[in-house]
């Protein structure tokens, strides 16, 4: 019976080391989550910051290509104005060579503003994927700390009723 006993009060105290070392894997999974939380929180507000930038180059992209367009249209009324004002050839040489020089200066910013907006998009991609990575660990973690928490429950009950059968046996 003191044999049984002092096993039961061995068990009783693994069961509380056990539980102390469940109380710190806790804790430390708590802190975990916490610095995850903030990293998404962080990382959301990094997207959000992106998506405004992606924004205000897109409304520049549209700016770009309109004065685009205009500068097209503007060319083609001056081949129309160049074709009726012959005698001015050379004036219109001149003129042409300005435009051209404006649509090549308008394509090259067109160019960079679409290697921007295509960083941009690579850029988003990846803060999803980190996004989505640290959510899948947050929901690993979770689980885990679901798994402890159960665990914990058990050796509860599990002290209880060490506890109970200790009592038992004093009475005895």
């Amino acid at each position: 019976l003191n044999i049984n006993l002092a096993k039961t009060e061995e068990e009783g105290h693994q069961s509380k080391d056990k539980m102390q070392a469940l109380n710190l894997s806790l804790t430390d999974s708590n802190a975990m989550i916490s610095d995850l939380e903030e990293a998404v929180a962080k990382l959301q507000r990094t997207l959000a910051s992106s998506e405004h930038d992606r924004r205000v180059l897109q409304e520049r992209l549209d700016t770009t290509k309109q004065t685009l367009n205009d500068a097209k249209k503007q060319n083609h009324t001056l081949m129309e104005r160049l074709q009726t004002v012959q005698n001015d050839m050379a004036a219109n040489e001149v003129r042409c060579s300005e435009l051209e020089g404006q649509i090549k200066q308008t394509n090259n910013l067109l160019e960079q503003r679409k290697e921007s907006e295509n960083e941009l998009g690579l850029h988003l991609q990846k803060v999803f994927a980190d996004k989505q990575a640290l959510q899948e660990r947050v929901a690993s973690l979770s689980r885990t700390l679901g798994s402890i928490e159960n665990e914990k429950r058990e050796i509860e009950r599990s002290t209880v009723r060490l506890e109970k059968d200790k009592t038992a046996l004093r009475k005895t």
